[in-house]
């Protein structure tokens, strides 16, 4: 970052062109057990050939595992003992299937013990056995209710030269998490989520549009397709772009349009991205231009609400842990790298 209000990389042509994503919606309660869920996933990848990035919904072993198998049924359960003990198997299937298939996997979400304290977090999963973890920073009642802790960090991972930054669910309605991971370079930001209502999934998606509007990014919006209660289909996946030029009008690249899709994707043109930060987006370019103003209503736009169940000054999880290089090339290892790390 240049200074307060530039981004280094807003003027950046020596960077990739382009990065093909794919969204996947596993159907819920589909895999009947875990080796199932390895089977359906490894389906899903095999589907999205072209694909740099693959993308999973949040909680993906809780909604894809049938009840009996210990998933979530129509909503998040109070008990999330069966869960928290997968850890070692979600390592193994994800961790084997982006060495296999030379892809970076964003998982989901899973939720972990680091030092006696449940965090739901993403992990990216990369060929050559790395995988990154973010822990969730704003988590929802219902999490708190289960006794998590919320994350304490926030910082872009990078994808081949490009940066992406994760907001989990319910963070995507915080614009303060965007702006800090577009600020520290990020072009794609990734939405994992989970809505048992049609609002809340509305309320997820038309937020993660206008981050893409704010910041001049692209969003990847994947909901889990849960059966909602109040809507007749599940809760459409969607990539998301700015509506600027060169950018479809609605901002919308590719979304789910039918009950059958299980995946969809798309190539984000990346140097369009940086030619309208250099003058074709004043909504990008006018946000920073107030900067003193913001900061004479700091105090007002910030007044402080704990809720309860917040870090409480405890040490942050490693949210930015990086597991061990080539992991992914032996079952064994990389499980054995899951156990250990909690």
């Amino acid at each position: 970052m240049t200074s307060d209000t530039t981004r280094a990389d807003s003027v950046s042509d020596d960077r990739r062109d382009s990065l093909v994503i794919a969204v996947a919606q596993p159907a819920q309660g589909s895999a009947r057990t875990i080796e199932h869920l390895a089977i359906v996933c490894d389906k899903i990848l095999a589907s999205a050939a072209h694909a740099d990035i693959v993308v999973f919904p949040e909680y993906v072993l809780g909604y894809s595992l049938h009840p009996d198998a210990g998933g979530f049924h129509g909503s998040l359960p109070t008990d999330i003992s069966t869960m928290v003990s997968y850890g070692g198997e979600y390592y193994r299937i994800f961790s084997q299937l982006s060495f296999r298939y030379g892809k970076f996997i964003l998982a989901g979400t899973h939720i972990i013990r680091d030092r006696g304290r449940l965090y739901n977090a993403a992990h990216l999963f990369g060929p050559d056995g790395s995988c990154f973890i973010h822990a969730k920073t704003h988590i929802t009642p219902e999490e708190m209710a289960w006794g998590m802790t919320e994350g304490q960090i926030l910082e872009p991972f990078t994808i081949d030269g490009v940066r992406v930054g994760v907001m989990i669910c319910y963070e995507a309605e915080i614009p303060e998490v965007a702006t800090i991971l577009a600020r520290k370079g990020a072009d794609i930001l990734i939405c994992p989520s989970w809505s048992s209502t049609t609002a809340g999934y509305w309320r997820i998606r038309n937020c993660c549009a206008a981050r893409c509007i704010e910041n001049l990014v692209y969003a990847v919006h994947c909901p889990a397709a849960v059966s909602i209660r109040d809507a007749r289909l599940p809760p459409p996946a969607a990539i998301l772009s700015p509506c600027d030029p060169g950018f479809p009008s609605d901002g919308v690249l590719a979304e789910v349009t039918d009950h059958r899709t299980t995946v969809i994707e798309a190539s984000l043109d990346l140097q369009l991205l940086y030619r309208n930060r250099r003058g074709g987006a004043t909504t990008f370019l006018d946000r920073p231009r107030h900067a003193g103003l913001y900061r004479d209503h700091a105090a007002q736009l910030f007044a402080s609400t704990v809720y309860e169940g917040a870090a409480d000054g405890a040490a942050a999880p490693a949210s930015v842990r990086v597991l061990p290089a080539n992991a992914g090339s032996n079952a064994r290892d990389c499980s054995r790298a899951y156990e250990e790390s909690g």
